[in-house]
């Protein structure tokens, strides 16, 4: 896993080759958060069934985590993917985005297990500044065993 070095205590330093995401790039945050250029959540696994004292159907609360935490229009392959992941145990899902105009531009999604070890990653297209943002910023999230994201 990549170490984070501060430009200054508001900004992390971060070359992806993609100028405005190293911009509005802050830091990338492991787990639950939401910032200018990442959305990440706790996806509780299939048969997690119980929440604040109460007994839920097999998978519902996994269909909540992906429901409920800004992970609109998850590519179906890689949604695949993270259903499998998550048969039986938990994992953290990451958007990685950001924007242009007031318009969020989705780069990739990366699905890690809850101790870091990446599952596995994917460009959302497969532009040469989305491939250089995604390779270089799922070293920061995850300890990589592949080199390389997935394309549908």
């Amino acid at each position: 896993m990549k170490k984070i070095i501060w430009d200054n205590p508001n900004k992390m330093h971060i070359e992806t080759g993609h100028k405005g995401f190293d911009k509005a790039c802050k830091c990338l945050f492991k787990g639950n958060a939401y910032t200018d250029t990442q959305s990440s959540s706790f996806i509780r696994a299939k048969t997690n069934t119980e929440c604040n004292e109460r007994s839920f159907p097999e998978g519902e609360l996994r269909n909540f985590d992906l429901k409920c935490t800004n992970f609109d229009r998850i590519p179906c392959n890689f949604r695949d993917r993270i259903l499998e992941a998550t048969d039986t145990e938990p994992a953290i899902l990451y958007k990685i985005f950001h924007y242009k105009d007031s318009h969020q531009i989705v780069h990739g999604w990366i699905l890690t297990k809850t101790d870091d070890e990446l599952i596995g990653y994917y460009y959302e297209n497969y532009r040469m500044k989305t491939v250089m943002i995604m390779d270089e910023v799922v070293q920061y999230l995850s300890n990589p065993k592949q080199t390389k994201g997935v394309v549908a």
